[in-house]
């Protein structure tokens, strides 16, 4: 199945008409903030499939008409984008309900039914995980002996992390209930979205981790870790990005050793800087905005439900952690009480610039928990109280 709804099933709520155009109009939804430009043949109540921007569709007949605009080569399908036809920006595409769903509920997932997967972020190729001299005797030795290597994985299920949550902030046009009056005055803070790749720093179970989006890409014990990734390594040169921030940073000392003291801990951030998603930011050296810090608690009577009970910082936590640490957190911008009035308004807030004069991606939101621990996720929110804008200027 896949992780994330990228497309569903939806009622159109509403068409507005589009000044000088006859054959389309601009289309929403029930239960969701997306907007989209779609042909006259539709009709208020109808059912339809929407697809969010950033999937890819699968080279199909019923498909060929988004090839001049959407065809990649690169993903061998049509990736959906954001675009601005009549002074309107269409968020997605609609099409009809396949045979055999015409039944089904809104909000039905959709995804996996259409083949439809996600366009990730431009990373570049990961070179094979860098191996010590001490590892590649082993790997050699037990070669030589016909044994096969046996590798514990401490921390890890499903091929990621047992005891960490992934860092995809939910969209606020997928949260449209927060502009009721029940979310008016809520105290939340806003931190500027960077673009680059999310990357997630773990000590577990004495075991330090990597990895990004979607993929562990290093574990090893402390010790050994704080051998290989420091700022003195003979191998620096040779890491990749995540391996090197890490090593800059002396992470796996650090992460073990400070704030509570030889506790279990995790921190999300973002890598950013030359050769990463083009670097809008225009920095000149890579580097890490931290966004998270929490400590995973092991189950619990009080949390039956779930592996691990994740107590996440409040933003002045995560700052002081990462004063600490010596570590850089994401740009903040202010605390504030929670009143935008609608989705346009908050839209207009997350417009801005990062410092070299490019369009930032956009805003992320969180309520604000004082010195408190962040408290759960609201219906629809991926991990925390806490949700992402992204810019037009940017999306376009």
């Amino acid at each position: 199945m896949a992780e994330r709804k990228l497309a569903y099933i939806a009622t159109i709520s509403r068409l507005d008409k589009i000044p000088d155009k006859d054959r389309i109009v601009y289309a929403s939804f029930y239960d969701t903030g997306w907007q989209v430009i779609v042909d006259t043949s539709n009709k208020v109540e109808d059912k339809v499939v929407y697809i969010e921007i950033d999937s890819i569709l699968p080279v199909k007949p019923e498909y060929e008409f988004l090839r001049k605009r959407c065809f990649s080569e690169k993903y061998n399908g049509f990736v959906i984008k954001g675009m601005k036809m009549a002074g309107l920006i269409s968020y997605g595409l609609v099409v009809p309900i396949p045979a055999g769903y015409e039944d089904k509920p809104n909000g039905f997932d959709m995804t996996d039914v259409l083949e439809i997967t996600k366009k990730e972020d431009e990373y570049p190729d990961l070179p094979a995980e860098f191996k010590s001299p001490f590892d590649k005797f082993i790997d050699w030795f037990c070669k030589k002996l016909g044994i096969k290597r046996k590798i514990k994985k401490v921390g890890i299920e499903g091929g990621w992390l047992s005891f960490a949550q992934k860092t995809d902030e939910t969209r606020i046009e997928n949260l449209p209930y927060l502009f009721s009056d029940d979310f008016k005055g809520t105290p939340v803070y806003t931190t500027v979205k960077c673009d680059g790749q999310s990357a997630t720093f773990a000590v577990f179970k004495k075991y330090f981790f990597i990895t990004s989006r979607n993929v562990v890409l290093y574990r090893k014990q402390v010790g050994q870790a704080m051998k290989e990734l420091n700022p003195k390594s003979k191998y620096l040169s040779r890491m990749d990005n995540f391996r090197k921030i890490a090593a800059l940073y002396n992470l796996p000392r650090k992460l073990y050793r400070t704030g509570v003291i030889r506790s279990d801990v995790v921190i999300q951030g973002e890598l950013c800087g030359p050769g990463i998603q083009k670097n809008p930011m225009g920095l000149r050296e890579l580097d890490l905005f931290v966004f998270n810090v929490y400590f995973p608690k092991p189950l619990s009577a009080d949390n039956p439900d779930h592996g691990f009970t994740d107590v996440f910082n409040s933003w002045d936590g995560i700052v002081d952690f990462c004063n600490k640490a010596g570590l850089k957190t994401v740009p903040f911008i202010e605390k504030r009480k929670f009143d935008w009035p609608d989705k346009a308004a908050l839209k207009e807030y997350a417009k801005g610039k990062y410092q070299n004069g490019k369009n930032r991606e956009g805003v992320v939101i969180r309520y604000d928990s004082g010195r408190d621990p962040m408290p759960k996720a609201l219906i629809g929110m991926s991990n925390t109280w806490s949700f992402k804008c992204v810019n037009d200027d940017y999306i376009l």
